[in-house]
Parts: structure tokens; sequence; C-alpha cells
């Protein structure tokens, strides 16, 4: 989810080979798995995210909904369109000028034209595997706390100044919070990383145009992030 927005960068528009693309991107997930794997134990909820309804040996909040086969193929639909929606928005609105602009060797922007929700929507099913598994799997684990039991009880009328600016700010449940701070990380991870693979590694590249490019994932990784909460809070 770091790499690929510049492995499409590269494989659309530079002309990079797909299986370069590919045997690229496959480095990059082992190396960043691996080390992962090796000093972070799986949490609970991912464990229980992978473990088969036949053999449910860990057991989390909301198992049930973590398992089940149709939402698990939803909420990575879900995402993967939402990505493949706006990049085609993009696409057919001001994203080619700003490539031809600021994207000074940029060899052809065919794809940026030719470009549709169909060619789009299979290279988005990392995103939306990806962003189910950061932001849907922990929401759906997470299970009310005793906050979150006062805050239903919360009293605008009795309430101190503090007391209403904690809830306005912050006031909501544990999900929530979960949801919003993850969306948030995906957001400035995905923005950061892809304005700074693009600017720095990509010849040519302005830093404004490498700035809207990315503009496009924070987008996306926002609204995605919500749609997500909204599943995980029905």
């Amino acid at each position: 989810m770091l790499i690929r927005e510049k492995l499409y960068l590269l494989s659309a528009f530079y002309e990079v080979a797909p299986s370069t693309v590919l045997m690229s991107l496959g480095v990059n997930c082992l190396t960043t798995y691996i080390p992962f794997r090796l000093l972070r134990p799986i949490s609970l909820a991912h464990s229980a995210s992978s473990t088969s309804s036949s053999s449910r040996a860990v057991a989390v909040p909301n198992q049930a909904i973590l398992t089940d086969i149709p939402i698990r193929i939803f909420t990575i639909i879900l995402p993967a369109i939402i990505y493949s929606v706006l990049l085609h928005l993009a696409f057919a609105t001001y994203l080619p000028i700003k490539l031809a602009y600021h994207f000074n060797y940029i060899p052809t922007l065919t794809n940026a034209y030719t470009a549709t929700f169909v060619t789009l929507f299979p290279i988005s099913l990392l995103a939306g595997q990806a962003a189910r598994s950061f932001i849907f799997v922990p929401a759906t684990a997470t299970m009310p706390t005793l906050s979150d039991m006062k805050a239903k009880t919360f009293n605008p009328e009795t309430a101190t100044l503090v007391e209403t600016m904690r809830w306005n700010i912050w006031g909501y449940e544990r999900r929530t919070r979960t949801v919003l701070k993850r969306t948030a990380a995906a957001m400035l991870v995905s923005g950061v990383n892809t304005f700074v693979q693009t600017w720095v590694t990509v010849e040519g590249v302005e830093a404004w145009g490498a700035f809207v490019y990315s503009a496009v994932f924070v987008l996306a990784a926002g609204v995605t992030g919500l749609a997500l909460g909204a599943c995980a809070a029905v």
C-alpha cells in the first residue's frame, strides 16, 4: 500500500515493464512483511479474521463478522471501488494536465485518457485488501469500554466547560476513535510516502506535481476510512 502509487505511475506512464513492477512490489512486500512477522506477533483481530469458520481457535469480539466470507469480500470490494472511482474522476478532470505540466520527462499520457473504472478496479483490489486489514478489522474487533458507556449519559446541561469541549472534540466511542485514528494514519502515510517517492525518485517530477498526484490517494484513503467505519458501526 505504501509503494503501489509510485509503481502504478511507473507502469502506466513511464512504460516500465509489468514484470519489473510486479517484482518490485513483491520485494517490497516481503521486506516489509518479514520483519514485522518475526518481531511482532499478529494481533488477535487479524488472526481471527484469517481463521476459517471451521477452525476458530482465536476468539475476539465480532469474530463471526470478521470471518464471514460475504462481508470479507464486500469490505475488500468497497475500498477498491472508491479508489478506482476517485482515480478515474481525477483522470477525467484535472490530473492529465498536471502530469503534463509538472512531470517533465513523462513519456506518455495515453493511459490517463483511456483509463476507466473497469480498468482501474482490478489494480485497486490490493488497496481494498490493505484498507480492510488496517481499518475495518481492528475497528470491528473493538469492544465498547466503560468510558463509552459513561459517554452515553453525557448531559450538556450539567457538564462543565472542560467536559463539553472533550465531548465535542473526542467524545466518540472507542470503535469510532479507532476508525478515525487509523484513517488519519492511512491518509498521512499514503500522502507523505507517495509525495516523497514520486518527487525524490522519479526524474523530472516537480514538487507541486507530486503533491497533486499524492492528493488523489490521500482523498481516497479518507473516503475509504469513513466508508469502512460506517460498515464497522452497523
